[in-house]
């Protein structure tokens, strides 16, 4: 990799992993440069970079333009106070780790959905589903160190 200053990048975005605590090296990176062995490099030359997905950003809309009839202050209080009846029934996790090796950076992710039972204890479901999420993340990369030591 080469070593960079950091004006050298500035219409790089921002890679959409910088400061995951959860990955090593993602942890220490700023988004346009990372600090590797006190050293500093290009995101761009890491396997990892990912630009971030651009956000749609949303006009206000007056409520004649969406069909709603402008409400009363009652309404509003009303409003205010209710208490959501929803019910969890759907988690979903995702985990990321990046490596350095010597043929380069690796980035490995995982995602899983769950349906949940209204019955279920629904932290319980949350810690094991991150569980098996950083589990399997493990798993990918222990499989790829191995396959590149033979």
């Amino acid at each position: 990799m080469a070593k960079v200053s950091k004006k050298q990048f500035p219409d790089i975005p921002k890679c959409a992993y910088a400061g995951d605590e959860a990955d090593e090296y993602c942890s220490q990176c700023n988004g346009i440069t990372m600090n590797v062995e006190s050293e500093e490099f290009s995101c761009k030359e890491c396997q990892s970079y990912t630009e971030p997905e651009p956000v749609k950003e949303q006009e206000p809309v007056s409520p004649t333009e969406n069909n709603e009839t402008p409400r009363d202050e009652t309404e509003k209080v009303e409003a205010d106070t209710y208490t959501p009846q929803g019910i969890t029934t759907s988690i979903k996790a995702e985990s990321g780790l990046s490596i350095e090796t010597k043929k380069g950076w690796y980035r490995f992710t995982y995602s899983e959905e769950r349906i949940v039972p209204e019955t279920a204890n629904i932290e319980k479901e949350r810690e094991c589903l991150w569980n098996d999420v950083n589990r399997e993340v493990d798993r990918q990369a222990e499989e790829v160190q191995l396959m590149l030591k033979n």
